[in-house]
């Protein structure tokens, strides 16, 4: 594993990437090796099935579009 890395860890870019995940999880080592293959898997799964809300904002009027953005931001629905 990279230095940087700690058993513990798993790096981002991995959770996009089937193959390079799959040979990160082949170096896992010792006990617990079922449940850090489980977990890694289960962390990819929840980036890559995270679904990003979009709110279309159809309007030629500049003004009123970042207002609503603005909103909806603040208000945290997106």
């Amino acid at each position: 594993m990279d230095d940087d890395v700690t058993p513990s860890m798993i790096p981002l870019h991995l959770v996009f990437d089937s193959i390079a995940l799959l040979q990160f999880q082949r170096k896992f080592v010792g006990d617990g090796l079922e449940e850090a293959v489980k977990v890694s898997d289960e962390i990819a799964r929840a980036f890559r099935d995270y679904k990003i809300p979009i709110i279309p904002i159809t309007t030629d009027d500049v003004d009123m579009a970042t207002r609503t953005f603005q909103r909806l931001t603040v208000k945290g629905l997106i």
